[in-house]
């Protein structure tokens, strides 16, 4: 190969490199842009969001746990949480592309808390499913704002997967009670006890209604 040729070539290489050096370096500078941009549509409404989001799911925990005295204290500010989401959402739609509905779910997480709370088996599994779909959401919020990244493809089926869950727990048909049974488990939700006798079995409440009905 000729020394002008050789000259020529390694011109070539060189003018290359260089030309992808600098749209490696714009590309990284775009990215770092992007991520900043992505960071601050993000920062305004982070300190909010944790506050609703985790103050939604401990105050619908303890719907199942309060006495009656304490009950309309702790729905109230179980219904403030559900606002302030209500009220975040929008502003988030598209920042946190993916967790719309997911957010959405959560808003409902309350109103379907206290339906559930005299149904321990299914208001259980409903906190679970919550719990989890609120851990995927958390980590959707501190990689947009850490990283300044949006979530992962992985993260948004998570996110459907247990927003679907919650929706699923709530609207499972409960069992189909016999009238008996329905007037036990009336009885058994409000607690009602006749002095220090163990709550009425199903036969014991339909010998009451029959005596009360021939006294009248």
């Amino acid at each position: 190969m000729k020394t002008e040729t050789a000259t020529l070539l390694a011109a070539v290489v060189a003018a290359a490199a260089s030309i992808v050096v600098l749209v490696a370096t714009v590309a990284a500078q775009r990215q770092a842009e992007l991520r900043v941009s992505y960071r601050k549509s993000l920062e305004p409404f982070v300190a909010d969001l944790g506050n609703a989001l985790h103050q939604i799911i401990a105050t619908s925990q303890i719907l199942a746990k309060t006495s009656d005295e304490t009950y309309a204290k702790w729905r109230e500010a179980n219904r403030k949480a559900q606002a302030k989401l209500k009220e975040l959402r929008p502003n988030l739609r598209y920042s946190l592309l993916g967790a719309d509905d997911a957010l959405r779910t959560l808003t409902r997480v309350p109103d379907w808390a206290d339906h559930l709370r005299r149904e321990p088996e299914r208001f259980s599994q409903l906190m679970k499913d919550a719990n989890r779909l609120l851990a995927q959401v958390d980590s959707v919020v501190r990689r947009g704002f850490v990283q300044g990244k949006p979530p992962r493809l992985l993260t948004r089926i998570l996110l459907n997967h247990y927003s679907e869950a919650c929706k699923t727990t709530f609207n499972a048909k409960q069992p189909v009670l016999t009238p008996d049974e329905e007037i036990l488990k009336l009885f058994l939700d409000y607690g009602v006890s006749f002095g220090s006798v163990a709550p009425l079995t199903s036969d014991q409440v339909h010998d009451e209604n029959d005596r009360s009905e021939r006294e009248a």
